[in-house]
């Protein structure tokens, strides 16, 4: 999960020739502490876009996958909020609380 003590916390735990793969972005200015020795332990930390996929051919994969019911996107979604309250799921968001904010247009 992309803040910095957890960034920071698998960096700490790498085995020597490790790699942590980071998913999720702590706010663009922040830095993250980490010990120039680990470097020389050969560790690596990398961040991931997208986990690496492709939009225009996974995205109508995975809907295909929803309309058999073979993924199960329920189970991802933390709070369903209305359109009002995108400021309440932003500071959720900020505050690292909740995995998936979904904001409902209702009308």
């Amino acid at each position: 999960i992309g803040t910095s003590a957890t960034i920071e916390t698998a960096w700490e735990i790498l085995r020597p020739g490790g790699l942590a793969l980071v998913i999720g972005m702590p706010p663009g200015r922040e830095k993250i502490p980490i010990r120039a020795g680990g470097l020389f332990l050969e560790r690596r930390l990398a961040g991931s876009v997208y986990g690496g996929s492709n939009p225009r051919e996974d995205i109508p994969r995975l809907l295909d996958y929803l309309k058999r019911g073979e993924f199960q996107l329920d189970s991802l979604v933390s709070e369903e909020l209305p359109l009002d309250d995108v400021a309440d799921a932003l500071e959720a968001l900020a505050a690292g609380k909740g995995a998936r904010h979904v904001i409902v247009n209702q009308r």
